[in-house]
């Protein structure tokens, strides 16, 4: 019988509700990604090791 957890688990679908809840205060010009793809992919940038946003947009020397 598999272990039960007394606090609830999160889903992947709840995250996404919660990504795309975030107010968006981004200016509407030149507006390319809706607003949940963008925490989401700062989320698993992080979660591969990344340490911050440059990490992020810098690709590492081989």
């Amino acid at each position: 019988m598999p272990h039960q957890s007394a606090t609830p688990q999160p889903t992947v679908g709840g995250l996404a509700q919660r990504l795309t809840a975030v107010d968006d205060a981004r200016d509407r010009c030149g507006l390319r990604y809706e607003i949940g793809t963008v925490p989401a992919i700062a989320l698993c940038a992080l979660l591969c090791g990344s340490r911050s946003l440059r990490a992020q947009r810098t690709p590492k020397p081989r």
